[in-house]
């Protein structure tokens, strides 16, 4: 398989990787016709597929190491603290302000990870203890500067989102693949990521799936849907877009 070959897979879904390599077995079978090659048996194809895939999955592995991909901080998670420890390079009247706050989230997160690791030492096993989940609590319940008069330290005291998106920033950066982080800001770095991602539209298919009739549910939950009823025509005429669910269901 060619260098160039091995750059275009390494942008493909894997699905689509795997159908180029089996779409190769059928192209090998039909090029040269006008020589007499005998085409290759359901070994041979099978054979060859194996050798094939083989290769694939070894490009892509080593185009996408799981130590790489655990190791990689994402862009826009780490953008709020990233803007914020920018800040002070503009020479504002009131950097010093701005840095002391930074100081402080910094300090606050490293003896919040160093209670968590000692509640909670990687080696112990999957429980999350008390005393770990009491660190995460505390990292999310962090207060806003109280004084201050720098532009961004002004804004944090008056938007508890935004100064929850920047201790979360910085718990990430910090603290990366530590459980610390879901705990404390996962619901954040969720927020985060969501704001500069592209929208996407639901179909009104999906959304009928998510209706529920009340009227169905006061029979289950009383426990007079009956099985004899289920033939009956106008239980089912009680669903809301109820051939779109059974259209999504056919898939």
């Amino acid at each position: 398989m060619s260098q160039s070959t091995l750059r275009k897979q390494k942008s493909w879904p894997v699905s689509w990787a795997i159908l180029w390599t089996v779409g190769k077995v059928e192209f090998i079978c039909q090029s040269n016709p006008g020589k007499n090659t005998a085409r290759p048996s359901a070994l041979g194809k099978v054979r060859f597929l194996r050798t094939q895939t083989s290769e694939l999955l070894s490009g892509l592995n080593e185009a996408f190491s799981e130590n790489y991909i655990l190791n990689q901080l994402d862009d826009d998670l780490i953008r709020p603290w990233s803007k914020a420890e920018e800040a002070p390079k503009s020479n504002s009247e009131h950097t010093q302000e701005l840095k002391d706050t930074l100081a402080e989230v910094r300090k606050s997160i490293e003896e919040l990870y160093k209670r968590l690791d000692q509640g909670h030492p990687a080696s112990t096993g999957d429980e999350f203890s008390a005393i770990s989940r009491k660190a995460a609590e505390s990292a999310g319940a962090l207060a806003p500067p109280s004084a201050g008069s720098h532009p961004l330290v002004h804004t944090w005291q008056n938007s508890r989102n935004e100064w929850q998106r920047l201790v979360a920033s910085y718990a990430y950066r910090r603290c990366l693949n530590s459980r610390f982080i879901l705990h404390a800001s996962g619901e954040t770095l969720c927020e985060i990521k969501a704001s500069v991602s592209p929208s996407c539209l639901v179909p009104n298919e999906v959304i009928a799936c998510y209706r529920v009739n009340q009227k169905m549910v006061a029979h289950l939950t009383a426990n007079e849907f009956l099985a004899d009823e289920v033939d009956d025509v106008d239980e089912y005429e009680e669903y809301e877009d109820g051939e779109a669910i059974e259209a999504m269901l056919s898939f």
